[in-house]
C-alpha cells in the first residue's frame, strides 16, 4: 500500500516537473524566435501593440489608419471594417462600426477622424460616404461623398477629405461640400489616390500624401500648389522616383512625416518641401516597419504608426535632429521639392503576445 502511494506521488511529481519544463521550453522558444529590437539613430520603439488580448478576435489584422485623440488611439482595421479605440498600452476601450452595406454600416474603412467630443468619422471608400458614430458607439449620421473618400482631417468648422482624384473642403457638421480641388492624373494640380492629409495650423498649409503619384504636396487654402516633393513613376519598375508609395502624413514641430509603405520607411520633410531625413527599414522587429500606413502625432517626439504588413501599431519616438545628422552622414544631398512651375511628374505577421515594450 505504501509502495503504491509512493509511486502515485512520484508520478504526480514527475508530471508537474514535465509540465514546468514544457512551459519553460515554450517561453524560451518564443523568446528565441522573437526578433530583437533594432536600434537606429533618430528612432526608438516604445511599444508594439498587436491587439488587446491573445484570442484571434482580439488581435489587429489590417490596421491602416490611425488617430490620437483625447488620450486614446483610434485604429481603422480594414479586415473587420471597424474603428478600434485603444489605450496607449493596448487596452480595449471601444469599437465603432458594423460591417455591412446598410445606411448605418461600414463596408471599407479607408480613413478616419475623431473630433474633440469623441465622435468618430469613418470614410467608407466602398460606398462613397462618411459615417459618424457617437462616443458611445451609436450611429449619428452619414453623408454622401462623391468619389471614393480616403483620408479625413478636421479643423474648426471644416473637414478636409481626399477622394481617389481630389481634395474636398466640407462644411461641418452637415459635411456639405464647399469646394473641391484637382482631378485624377499625374499633373501638378492632379491627384491619384491621395491617402493622407496633414495641416500646419500656424500657416494653414495643407499637406497631401499623393499615394499612387509617389509624392507629397503642399497646398494653400485656395488649393494652389506651393511645392511638390517626388515625381509620379513612369511605370511600376521606375527606379527614379523619390518615394516608394506615399502613405499618410502627420505635421509636427515644423516637419512633415510621410509613411512610405513600399520602402517601409518614414520620410521627414521640412516646411519648404526639402527632405531632411528618413527613419526605419523593412522587417518585423521593433524599430523596423512592414507596410507602414497610418501615422499620428501623440505629442513631443512620440508617434504611433499603423503597420498593415505586421498587423500591429508601433509607438515610436522620432528624434529629428539625430535622424537629420544620420541622414547627412550616410546619404548624398537631396534635391528637395520641385515648384509648381516644374513639370510634376512577404513577411508573415508576428506571433506571440499582444504587446511588446522597450520603455
Amino acid at each position: 500500500m505504501r509502495r503504491r502511494i509512493f509511486l502515485i506521488v512520484l508520478l504526480i511529481f514527475m508530471l508537474v516537473v514535465l509540465a514546468v519544463l514544457a512551459g519553460l521550453f515554450v517561453v524560451l522558444r518564443s523568446a528565441a524566435e522573437a526578433p530583437p529590437a533594432v536600434q537606429s539613430p533618430g528612432l526608438k520603439t516604445i511599444r508594439s501593440i498587436y491587439g488587446w488580448g491573445k484570442n484571434p478576435d482580439e488581435l489587429l489584422q489590417e490596421p491602416f489608419s490611425i488617430v490620437w485623440r483625447n488620450g486614446s488611439l483610434f485604429v481603422g482595421d480594414k479586415a473587420v471594417s471597424q474603428v478600434i479605440q485603444l489605450t496607449p498600452e493596448g487596452g480595449l476601450v471601444a469599437k465603432y462600426g458594423t460591417k455591412g452595406r446598410g445606411p448605418e454600416e461600414v463596408w471599407s474603412v479607408s480613413g478616419l477622424e475623431v473630433d474633440e467630443q469623441g465622435n468618430v468619422y469613418i470614410a467608407d471608400g466602398g460606398h462613397e460616404k462618411v459615417v459618424v458614430y457617437g462616443p458611445d458607439g451609436s450611429f449619428v449620421r452619414q453623408a454622401a461623398i462623391e468619389g471614393s473618400p480616403l483620408a479625413l482631417l478636421l479643423s474648426g468648422n471644416l473637414m478636409y477629405a481626399t477622394t481617389n482624384s481630389s481634395v474636398k473642403v466640407l462644411q461641418m457638421p452637415e459635411m456639405n461640400e464647399l469646394r473641391s480641388w484637382g482631378s485624377r492624373g499625374k499633373g501638378t494640380e492632379q491627384f491619384d489616390y491621395p491617402n493622407g492629409l496633414a495641416l500646419d495650423v500656424q500657416t494653414s498649409v495643407l499637406y497631401v500624401a499623393d499615394g499612387n503619384n509617389h509624392r507629397a504636396k503642399a497646398l494653400d487654402q485656395q488649393g494652389n500648389v506651393l511645392w511638390i516633393y517626388g515625381t509620379p513613376p513612369e511605370s511600376m519598375n521606375d527606379s527614379k522616383v523619390l518615394f516608394g508609395l506615399a502613405g499618410t502624413a502627420a505635421f509636427a514641430d515644423g516637419y512633415l512625416f510621410v509613411t512610405d509603405p513600399l520602402d517601409s520607411v518614414v520620410h521627414i520633410l521640412d516646411a519648404e518641401g526639402t527632405k531632411v531625413a528618413q527613419v526605419g527599414d523593412v522587417g518585423q522587429a521593433d524599430g523596423l516597419f512592414y507596410y507602414p500606413a497610418g501615422i499620428t502625432h501623440m505629442g513631443g517626439k512620440r508617434f504611433a504608426i499603423a503597420e498593415w504588413g505586421n498587423s500591429r501599431i508601433q509607438i515610436v519616438e522620432i528624434d529629428v535632429p539625430a535622424a537629420i545628422e544620420e541622414w547627412q552622414r550616410t546619404r548624398p544631398a537631396d534635391s528637395g521639392a520641385v515648384t509648381p512651375s516644374t513639370e510634376a511628374s512577404s513577411l508573415p505577421a508576428p506571433e506571440g503576445g499582444t504587446t511588446s515594450t522597450s520603455e
